[in-house]
């Protein structure tokens, strides 16, 4: 499973959103069809990006976030990391 939430609160011409990424935890392949497999299973985790815009006039805007706030490393999945 996947979830996303983005709230944002405006003012004026800018713009400031939190974006909270949640992917939730899932056994391995080998766990599922040999329940007696020591496989580790890969845990729920959570990334959260902050972004903002300011518009500069009607044309142009200017815009800036972080991906990954609170630096949280990818899960390993059978000894890779990904995400």
């Amino acid at each position: 499973w996947t979830a996303s939430v983005t709230p944002t609160y405006s003012w004026g011409p800018a713009s400031m959103s939190l974006r909270w990424r949640y992917l939730s935890g899932m056994d391995d392949i080998s766990v599922v069809t040999n329940p007696n497999s020591t496989t580790p299973s890969v845990p729920s985790i959570s990334y959260f990006d902050l972004f903002g815009t300011y518009d500069l006039s009607d044309n142009l805007q200017l815009a800036a976030g972080v991906s990954n706030l609170t630096d949280e490393d990818p899960p390993v999945v059978a000894g890779q990391t990904g995400q």
